[in-house]
């Protein structure tokens, strides 16, 4: 009979001798009387026992090989002369003690027909047994030779002897319980009933063969503590109660010792079928555990009990192995049962053999690795990873079916396999092969050296037996100078300008490359989100991965895994609130199901960044996650998708644009990757903005004060955006430095990092792409421009408007005189972003920078500003805008009449509760001043001075101009009017 566990088969055919226990089931007519079994130093006669009146001859030494194994047991006789039992035994089945063996293979075999002929080679000869019976009325023992046979299929074993006062053959069939603790066993069915069998006495002879027939179990135990290791177990039935099993045990008090003895060096080899770093790789392990190396006079090889080995470092699981993997549960296994292995052929992934002493070559070769169900989350359990190895031979009746638990280092994916008590069976090779290909379970390490694989074996027989160690190297040389090559492809669902597309880019490097960490995704000018209207995911929700469905903007899709075919996976994008310095954030969610594993979610978080200067967007990502559960991601690519509707923006510019990335590897290297960009139809879009300026400061029109400017700018929606504004004020307004408080400095001005005292105004500006507002002050700045050489040359001050909200912005200005002596204010190179409003106020009064030139009245006649707007499209819309200003109504004169005496009668119209005052403008005529209540017409007569009336005496025409000046009430607002009259006598 054979056995297997732990990779190792024995036949089993002696028993521990011990004392009869009670039957489980009895009668009074059948039953067994005695029932011994022992192992022994020395050949016994029929009639004597190797049980506890012969302690001299027992055989104790763990994993030696006793010279005999007895089996003895009689039937309960009945009150005659002969003793013989009431029924005749049928069957008989015998259960050894766990790790005794025999081994089978120790001698030459003998077949039915050389037994059935009596022609057995003599050295098939394994025992003698000694079967009482009643012939011619003599009841006495019949020796008889028993043999090592040629078994039929499905039969771990079988021993035979030829009796013909039995009528024929007796065959001793063994077995294994290899649906259990893998003990070794034998029956003896249907035996006949022709003469009555009063007792059985089975001696094996341990020196048949090569002297290893029978080996003792490698565990030293105390039969006090641990009863079961020397008990063996009988089960008979009759032919007057067929299928009726009378149950009996026996047991020695005398256990197995002398493990100190015991030689156990196992070693281990791990090999791989490519040297390529970063590669799949099939990873085969062998377990070499030298058999009885000092011959049969000395102890056998301490059985192997447990099993760890831990994989070099750099060799981890390998994702692209989940690709249509399945996975084996226990029920399907059939641990423990005899069930047929029903392992789904997907849950395969590779090989096992295994050699041991007890049963030819090859008998349990290329069994099957299956990938055992997870039982746990958590790498470090060992549940999470599982691994079944099973090994059938249909020859000779076997089932091996091992479970190994695999820990995974969460931090470093460094492997660990572990099979702890195997069956106490020899074992001298266990060879686990994992395949290879592009779904390797295994990959190389990333980089190229020699690292080392590590093993713990433990003896059945500790602590006697030492635990041993062992080490083999692994090395990786080929492959060794991984590149970093990755591609970036991106686009739009529609390159029409202004539209709203899905937007796309996709991510990836070849296998072999280094694995990517980090991404920084700059989009071009004008490629824009709309985050109003999408609610954001809280921060806690976005770590967690578990954002509300109304923020999702997008998918993800990634790939996993070394191999030409890694693994996909599929997950969601989600829009949250500021993350690391940007306004907004993005949560990338992928739900790791991978095969049978489901490792929770991975979840990347991202930083959404607007430049300041030109509102382009910055994508960054945190660093990929390299390893999860254990599994080194090893990603190969990744494509995120923006499909929510309305949420991106088409730039409304059709220039050629690009969309770039830095791609940071693991191992710290960059590259600078980019997708060529460009938008179409520009020119179907509309371009016409309305602006509006208005002066402000009621006493600040006249010559050489500072009035304020109060600017607006207005777009429908649909419209190309705007990209320059120029503004030419007129000749009568002209720009003051000297008047700012303070000047901001150049270089502070690109860095947004003015001093307060240089604010000069506010701005708000309204976006259909944002909630809210964008405010924030204007600064004014010290102008610089940059010769050929590079030197810095002193221009007009400028203006920085940093407007401040969800996003923050910058617009600059230039400040230039044109030809015609007029400022000229542009702002170029406006962002790309539809603007639904601009308004900016300028201060003016005690540091307003915009002076009413010399000799100028900015409430004299219209005043008018030239509007010069360019479109993203090219499209340019021009204005003449007339400036508001807040000047008070002026006074009308009514009527305007020459009295006699050379005295003027003049009517004048006051609009308003105020100040009236009349006066010739050359001093030719007097003055008067009138307060008036409200609107009304009020007279007054202007007299003429001295030198008027001696020359209107003299016959001389005087001529002079009336000028009327109003204030209003409680306002310092003046306004003016004149008319020119002749005087004569």
């Amino acid at each position: 009979m054979t056995t297997f566990g732990g990779g190792r088969v024995a036949l089993v055919a002696a028993l521990i001798g011990g004392a009869l226990a009670l039957p489980q089931t009895a009668t009074a007519d059948f039953g067994v009387a005695n029932f011994d079994a022992g192992v022994c130093n020395h050949d016994v006669e029929p009639n004597d026992q190797c049980t506890r009146d012969t302690r001299p001859y027992w055989y104790t030494q763990a994993a030696g090989h006793p010279n005999f194994g007895i089996t003895d047991f009689a039937f309960t006789p009945k009150r005659d002369l002969f003793g013989t039992p009431d029924d005749n035994v049928k069957d008989v089945h015998v259960d050894l003690p766990v790790g005794l063996s025999v081994n089978p293979e120790a001698t030459p075999k003998c077949t039915t027909a050389q037994l059935q002929a009596r022609s057995c080679p003599a050295d098939s000869r394994v025992g003698v047994n000694y079967i009482t019976t009643i012939s011619n009325n003599i009841k006495a023992p019949i020796p008889t030779d028993v043999y090592n046979m040629v078994q039929p299929d499905g039969m771990p074993a079988r021993f035979g002897m030829s009796v013909p006062v039995v009528g024929g053959e007796i065959y001793l069939d063994g077995g294994v319980a290899w649906d259990g603790d893998y003990h070794e066993s034998f029956d003896i069915k249907d035996i006949t009933d022709a003469i009555p069998v009063i007792e059985t006495r089975l001696v094996f002879d341990g020196r048949a063969g090569d002297g290893t027939f029978i080996t003792m179990l490698s565990r030293c135990t105390d039969p006090a503590k641990d009863p079961a290791s020397v008990t063996t177990g009988l089960d008979v039935d009759s032919h007057q109660n067929p299928g009726v099993f009378l149950h009996y045990s026996t047991t020695t008090p005398v256990g197995a010792s002398g493990c100190d003895r015991l030689p156990f060096a196992p070693s281990v080899n791990v090999t791989s079928d490519t040297r390529r770093a970063g590669a799949p790789a099939g990873v085969t392990a062998d377990i070499n555990i030298p058999q009885n190396p000092n011959g049969k006079d000395q102890p056998n090889t301490a059985t192997l009990r447990d099993a760890h080995v831990t994989l070099p470092e750099g060799v981890a699981l390998n994702p692209s192995a989940a690709t249509g993997l399945e996975a084996c549960t226990d029920a399907q296994l059939g641990r423990g049962t005899k069930n047929p292995v029903a392992c789904p052929a997907g849950s395969a992934i590779g090989t096992v053999d295994f050699e041991t002493p007890v049963l030819p070559a090859g008998t349990l070769s290329r069994g099957t690795v299956y990938l055992g169900r997870p039982l746990s989350g958590d790498p470090a359990s060992g549940d999470e990873y599982r691994m079944f190895l099973v090994a059938e031979s249909a020859r000779y009746g076997l089932s091996i079916r091992l479970v190994g638990h695999v820990v995974a280092d969460p931090r470093t994916g460094q492997l660990t396999a572990s099979f702890t008590d195997n069956p106490q069976v020899p074992v001298s090779l266990v060879r686990v092969a994992l395949r290879g290909g592009d779904h390797a379970p295994l990959v190389n390490p990333q980089t190229c050296g020699t690292t080392t694989a590590r093993a713990t074996f433990v003896p059945w027989s500790t602590p006697d037996t030492p635990t041993a160690t062992a080490t083999a190297p692994y090395t990786v040389d080929q492959g060794c100078d991984a590149p970093f090559a990755p591609t970036l492809a991106a686009g739009v669902s529609t390159t029409k300008a202004g539209a709203s597309p899905a937007f796309t880019a996709t991510i990836a490097r070849g296998d072999g490359d280094q694995p990517l960490s980090k991404i920084d995704l700059q989009m071009p000018p004008g490629l824009l989100a709309k985050p109003n209207g999408i609610p954001l995911c809280p921060d806690a929700n976005a770590a967690a991965g578990t954002c509300p469905a109304a923020s999702r903007i997008g998918t993800v899709a990634t790939t996993a895994g070394a191999g030409n075919d890694p693994l996909g996976l599929g997950g969601q994008v989600y829009l949250t609130g500021p993350y690391h310095g940007g306004p907004y954030g993005l949560s990338v969610v992928v739900p790791a199901v991978a095969g049978p594993f489901d490792l929770g979610l991975v979840v990347v978080r991202a930083s959404i960044r607007l430049d300041r200067n030109d509102a382009h967007v910055q994508v960054l990502s945190d660093p990929l996650p390299t390893i999860l559960d254990g599994i080194p991601l090893n990603v190969r690519s990744v494509k995120v998708t923006i499909d929510r509707a309305d949420t991106m923006r088409n730039p409304t510019s059709c220039g050629p644009l690009k969309i770039t990335s830095t791609l940071t590897s693991t191992g710290g290297a960059n590259v600078l990757r980019d997708a060529p960009f460009q938008t179409s139809d520009c020119n179907l879009l509309a371009f016409s903005p309305k602006t509006a300026i208005d002066l402000t400061g009621t006493t600040q029109m006249t010559d050489g004060r500072h009035p304020g400017v109060d600017a607006s700018v207005t777009q429908a929606a649909g419209q190309a955006n705007i990209r320059n504004v120029q503004v030419t004020l007129p000749k009568t307004l002209a720009l003051d430095p000297d008047n700012a408080e303070t000047l901001c400095e150049y270089a502070d001005g690109l860095k947004s990092s003015c001093p307060a005292k240089s604010i000069i105004g506010t701005a708000t500006a309204r976006t259909p792409l944002l909630p809210g507002t964008l405010t924030g002050p204007v600064y004014f700045v010290k102008g610089v421009r940059f010769n050929a050489k590079g030197q810095p040359i002193r221009t007009l001050p400028t203006l920085l408007v940093s407007l401040h909200g969800q996003v923050d912005l910058d617009l600059r200005a230039t400040t230039a005189v044109d030809s015609h002596s007029r400022l000229v204010t542009t702002f170029a190179n406006i962002p790309d972003a539809a603007v639904s409003s601009f308004h900016m106020v300028l201060k003016g009064g005690r540091h307003g920078i915009l002076v009413v030139t010399t000799g100028q009245d900015a409430c004299r006649g219209a005043q008018k500003a030239g509007v010069v707007a360019t479109g993203q499209n090219g499209k340019v819309a021009k204005s003449t805008n007339k400036l508001g200003t807040p000047c008070a109504p002026a006074p009308k004169m009514v009527d305007l009449a020459r009295l006699r005496g050379g005295k003027v009668s003049v009517a004048v119209r006051a609009p308003a509760a105020g100040r009236l005052s009349l006066k010739g403008k050359g001093r030719k005529l007097g003055s008067i001043t009138r307060t008036v209540r409200k609107n009304q017409l009020v007279r007054v007569t202007l007299k003429p001075s001295k030198s008027a009336r001696r020359s209107l005496a003299r016959g001389r025409k005087v001529k002079e101009s009336v000028v009327a000046r109003f204030t209003v009430k409680r306002k310092a607002t003046t306004t003016v009017t004149s008319k020119s009259l002749s005087l004569r006598r």
